[in-house]
């Protein structure tokens, strides 16, 4: 049985953004609500349904480049 400081030495140090990513990725409401919007994702725009649920839980989804060449 490990101690609890080995398991503490395990886990990975995380910043603000990372904590982030790794609530909402186990989230099972944000993952259901990504799901149904993803498809509605595309590289030239965002459904409002998109925009919506990204300003519910403070986020951006931020468009690839586009590529000009």
């Amino acid at each position: 049985m490990s101690s609890g400081s080995e398991a503490k030495q395990r886990l990975p140090v995380l910043d603000f953004t990372g904590f982030a990513q790794e609530f909402l990725r186990r989230n099972q409401e944000y993952r259901a609500q990504y799901a149904r919007i993803s498809e509605a994702i595309t590289s030239d725009t965002l459904s409002m349904e998109a925009k919506e649920m990204a300003r519910s839980w403070g986020l951006m989804f931020p468009l690839p480049a586009r590529h000009t060449g």
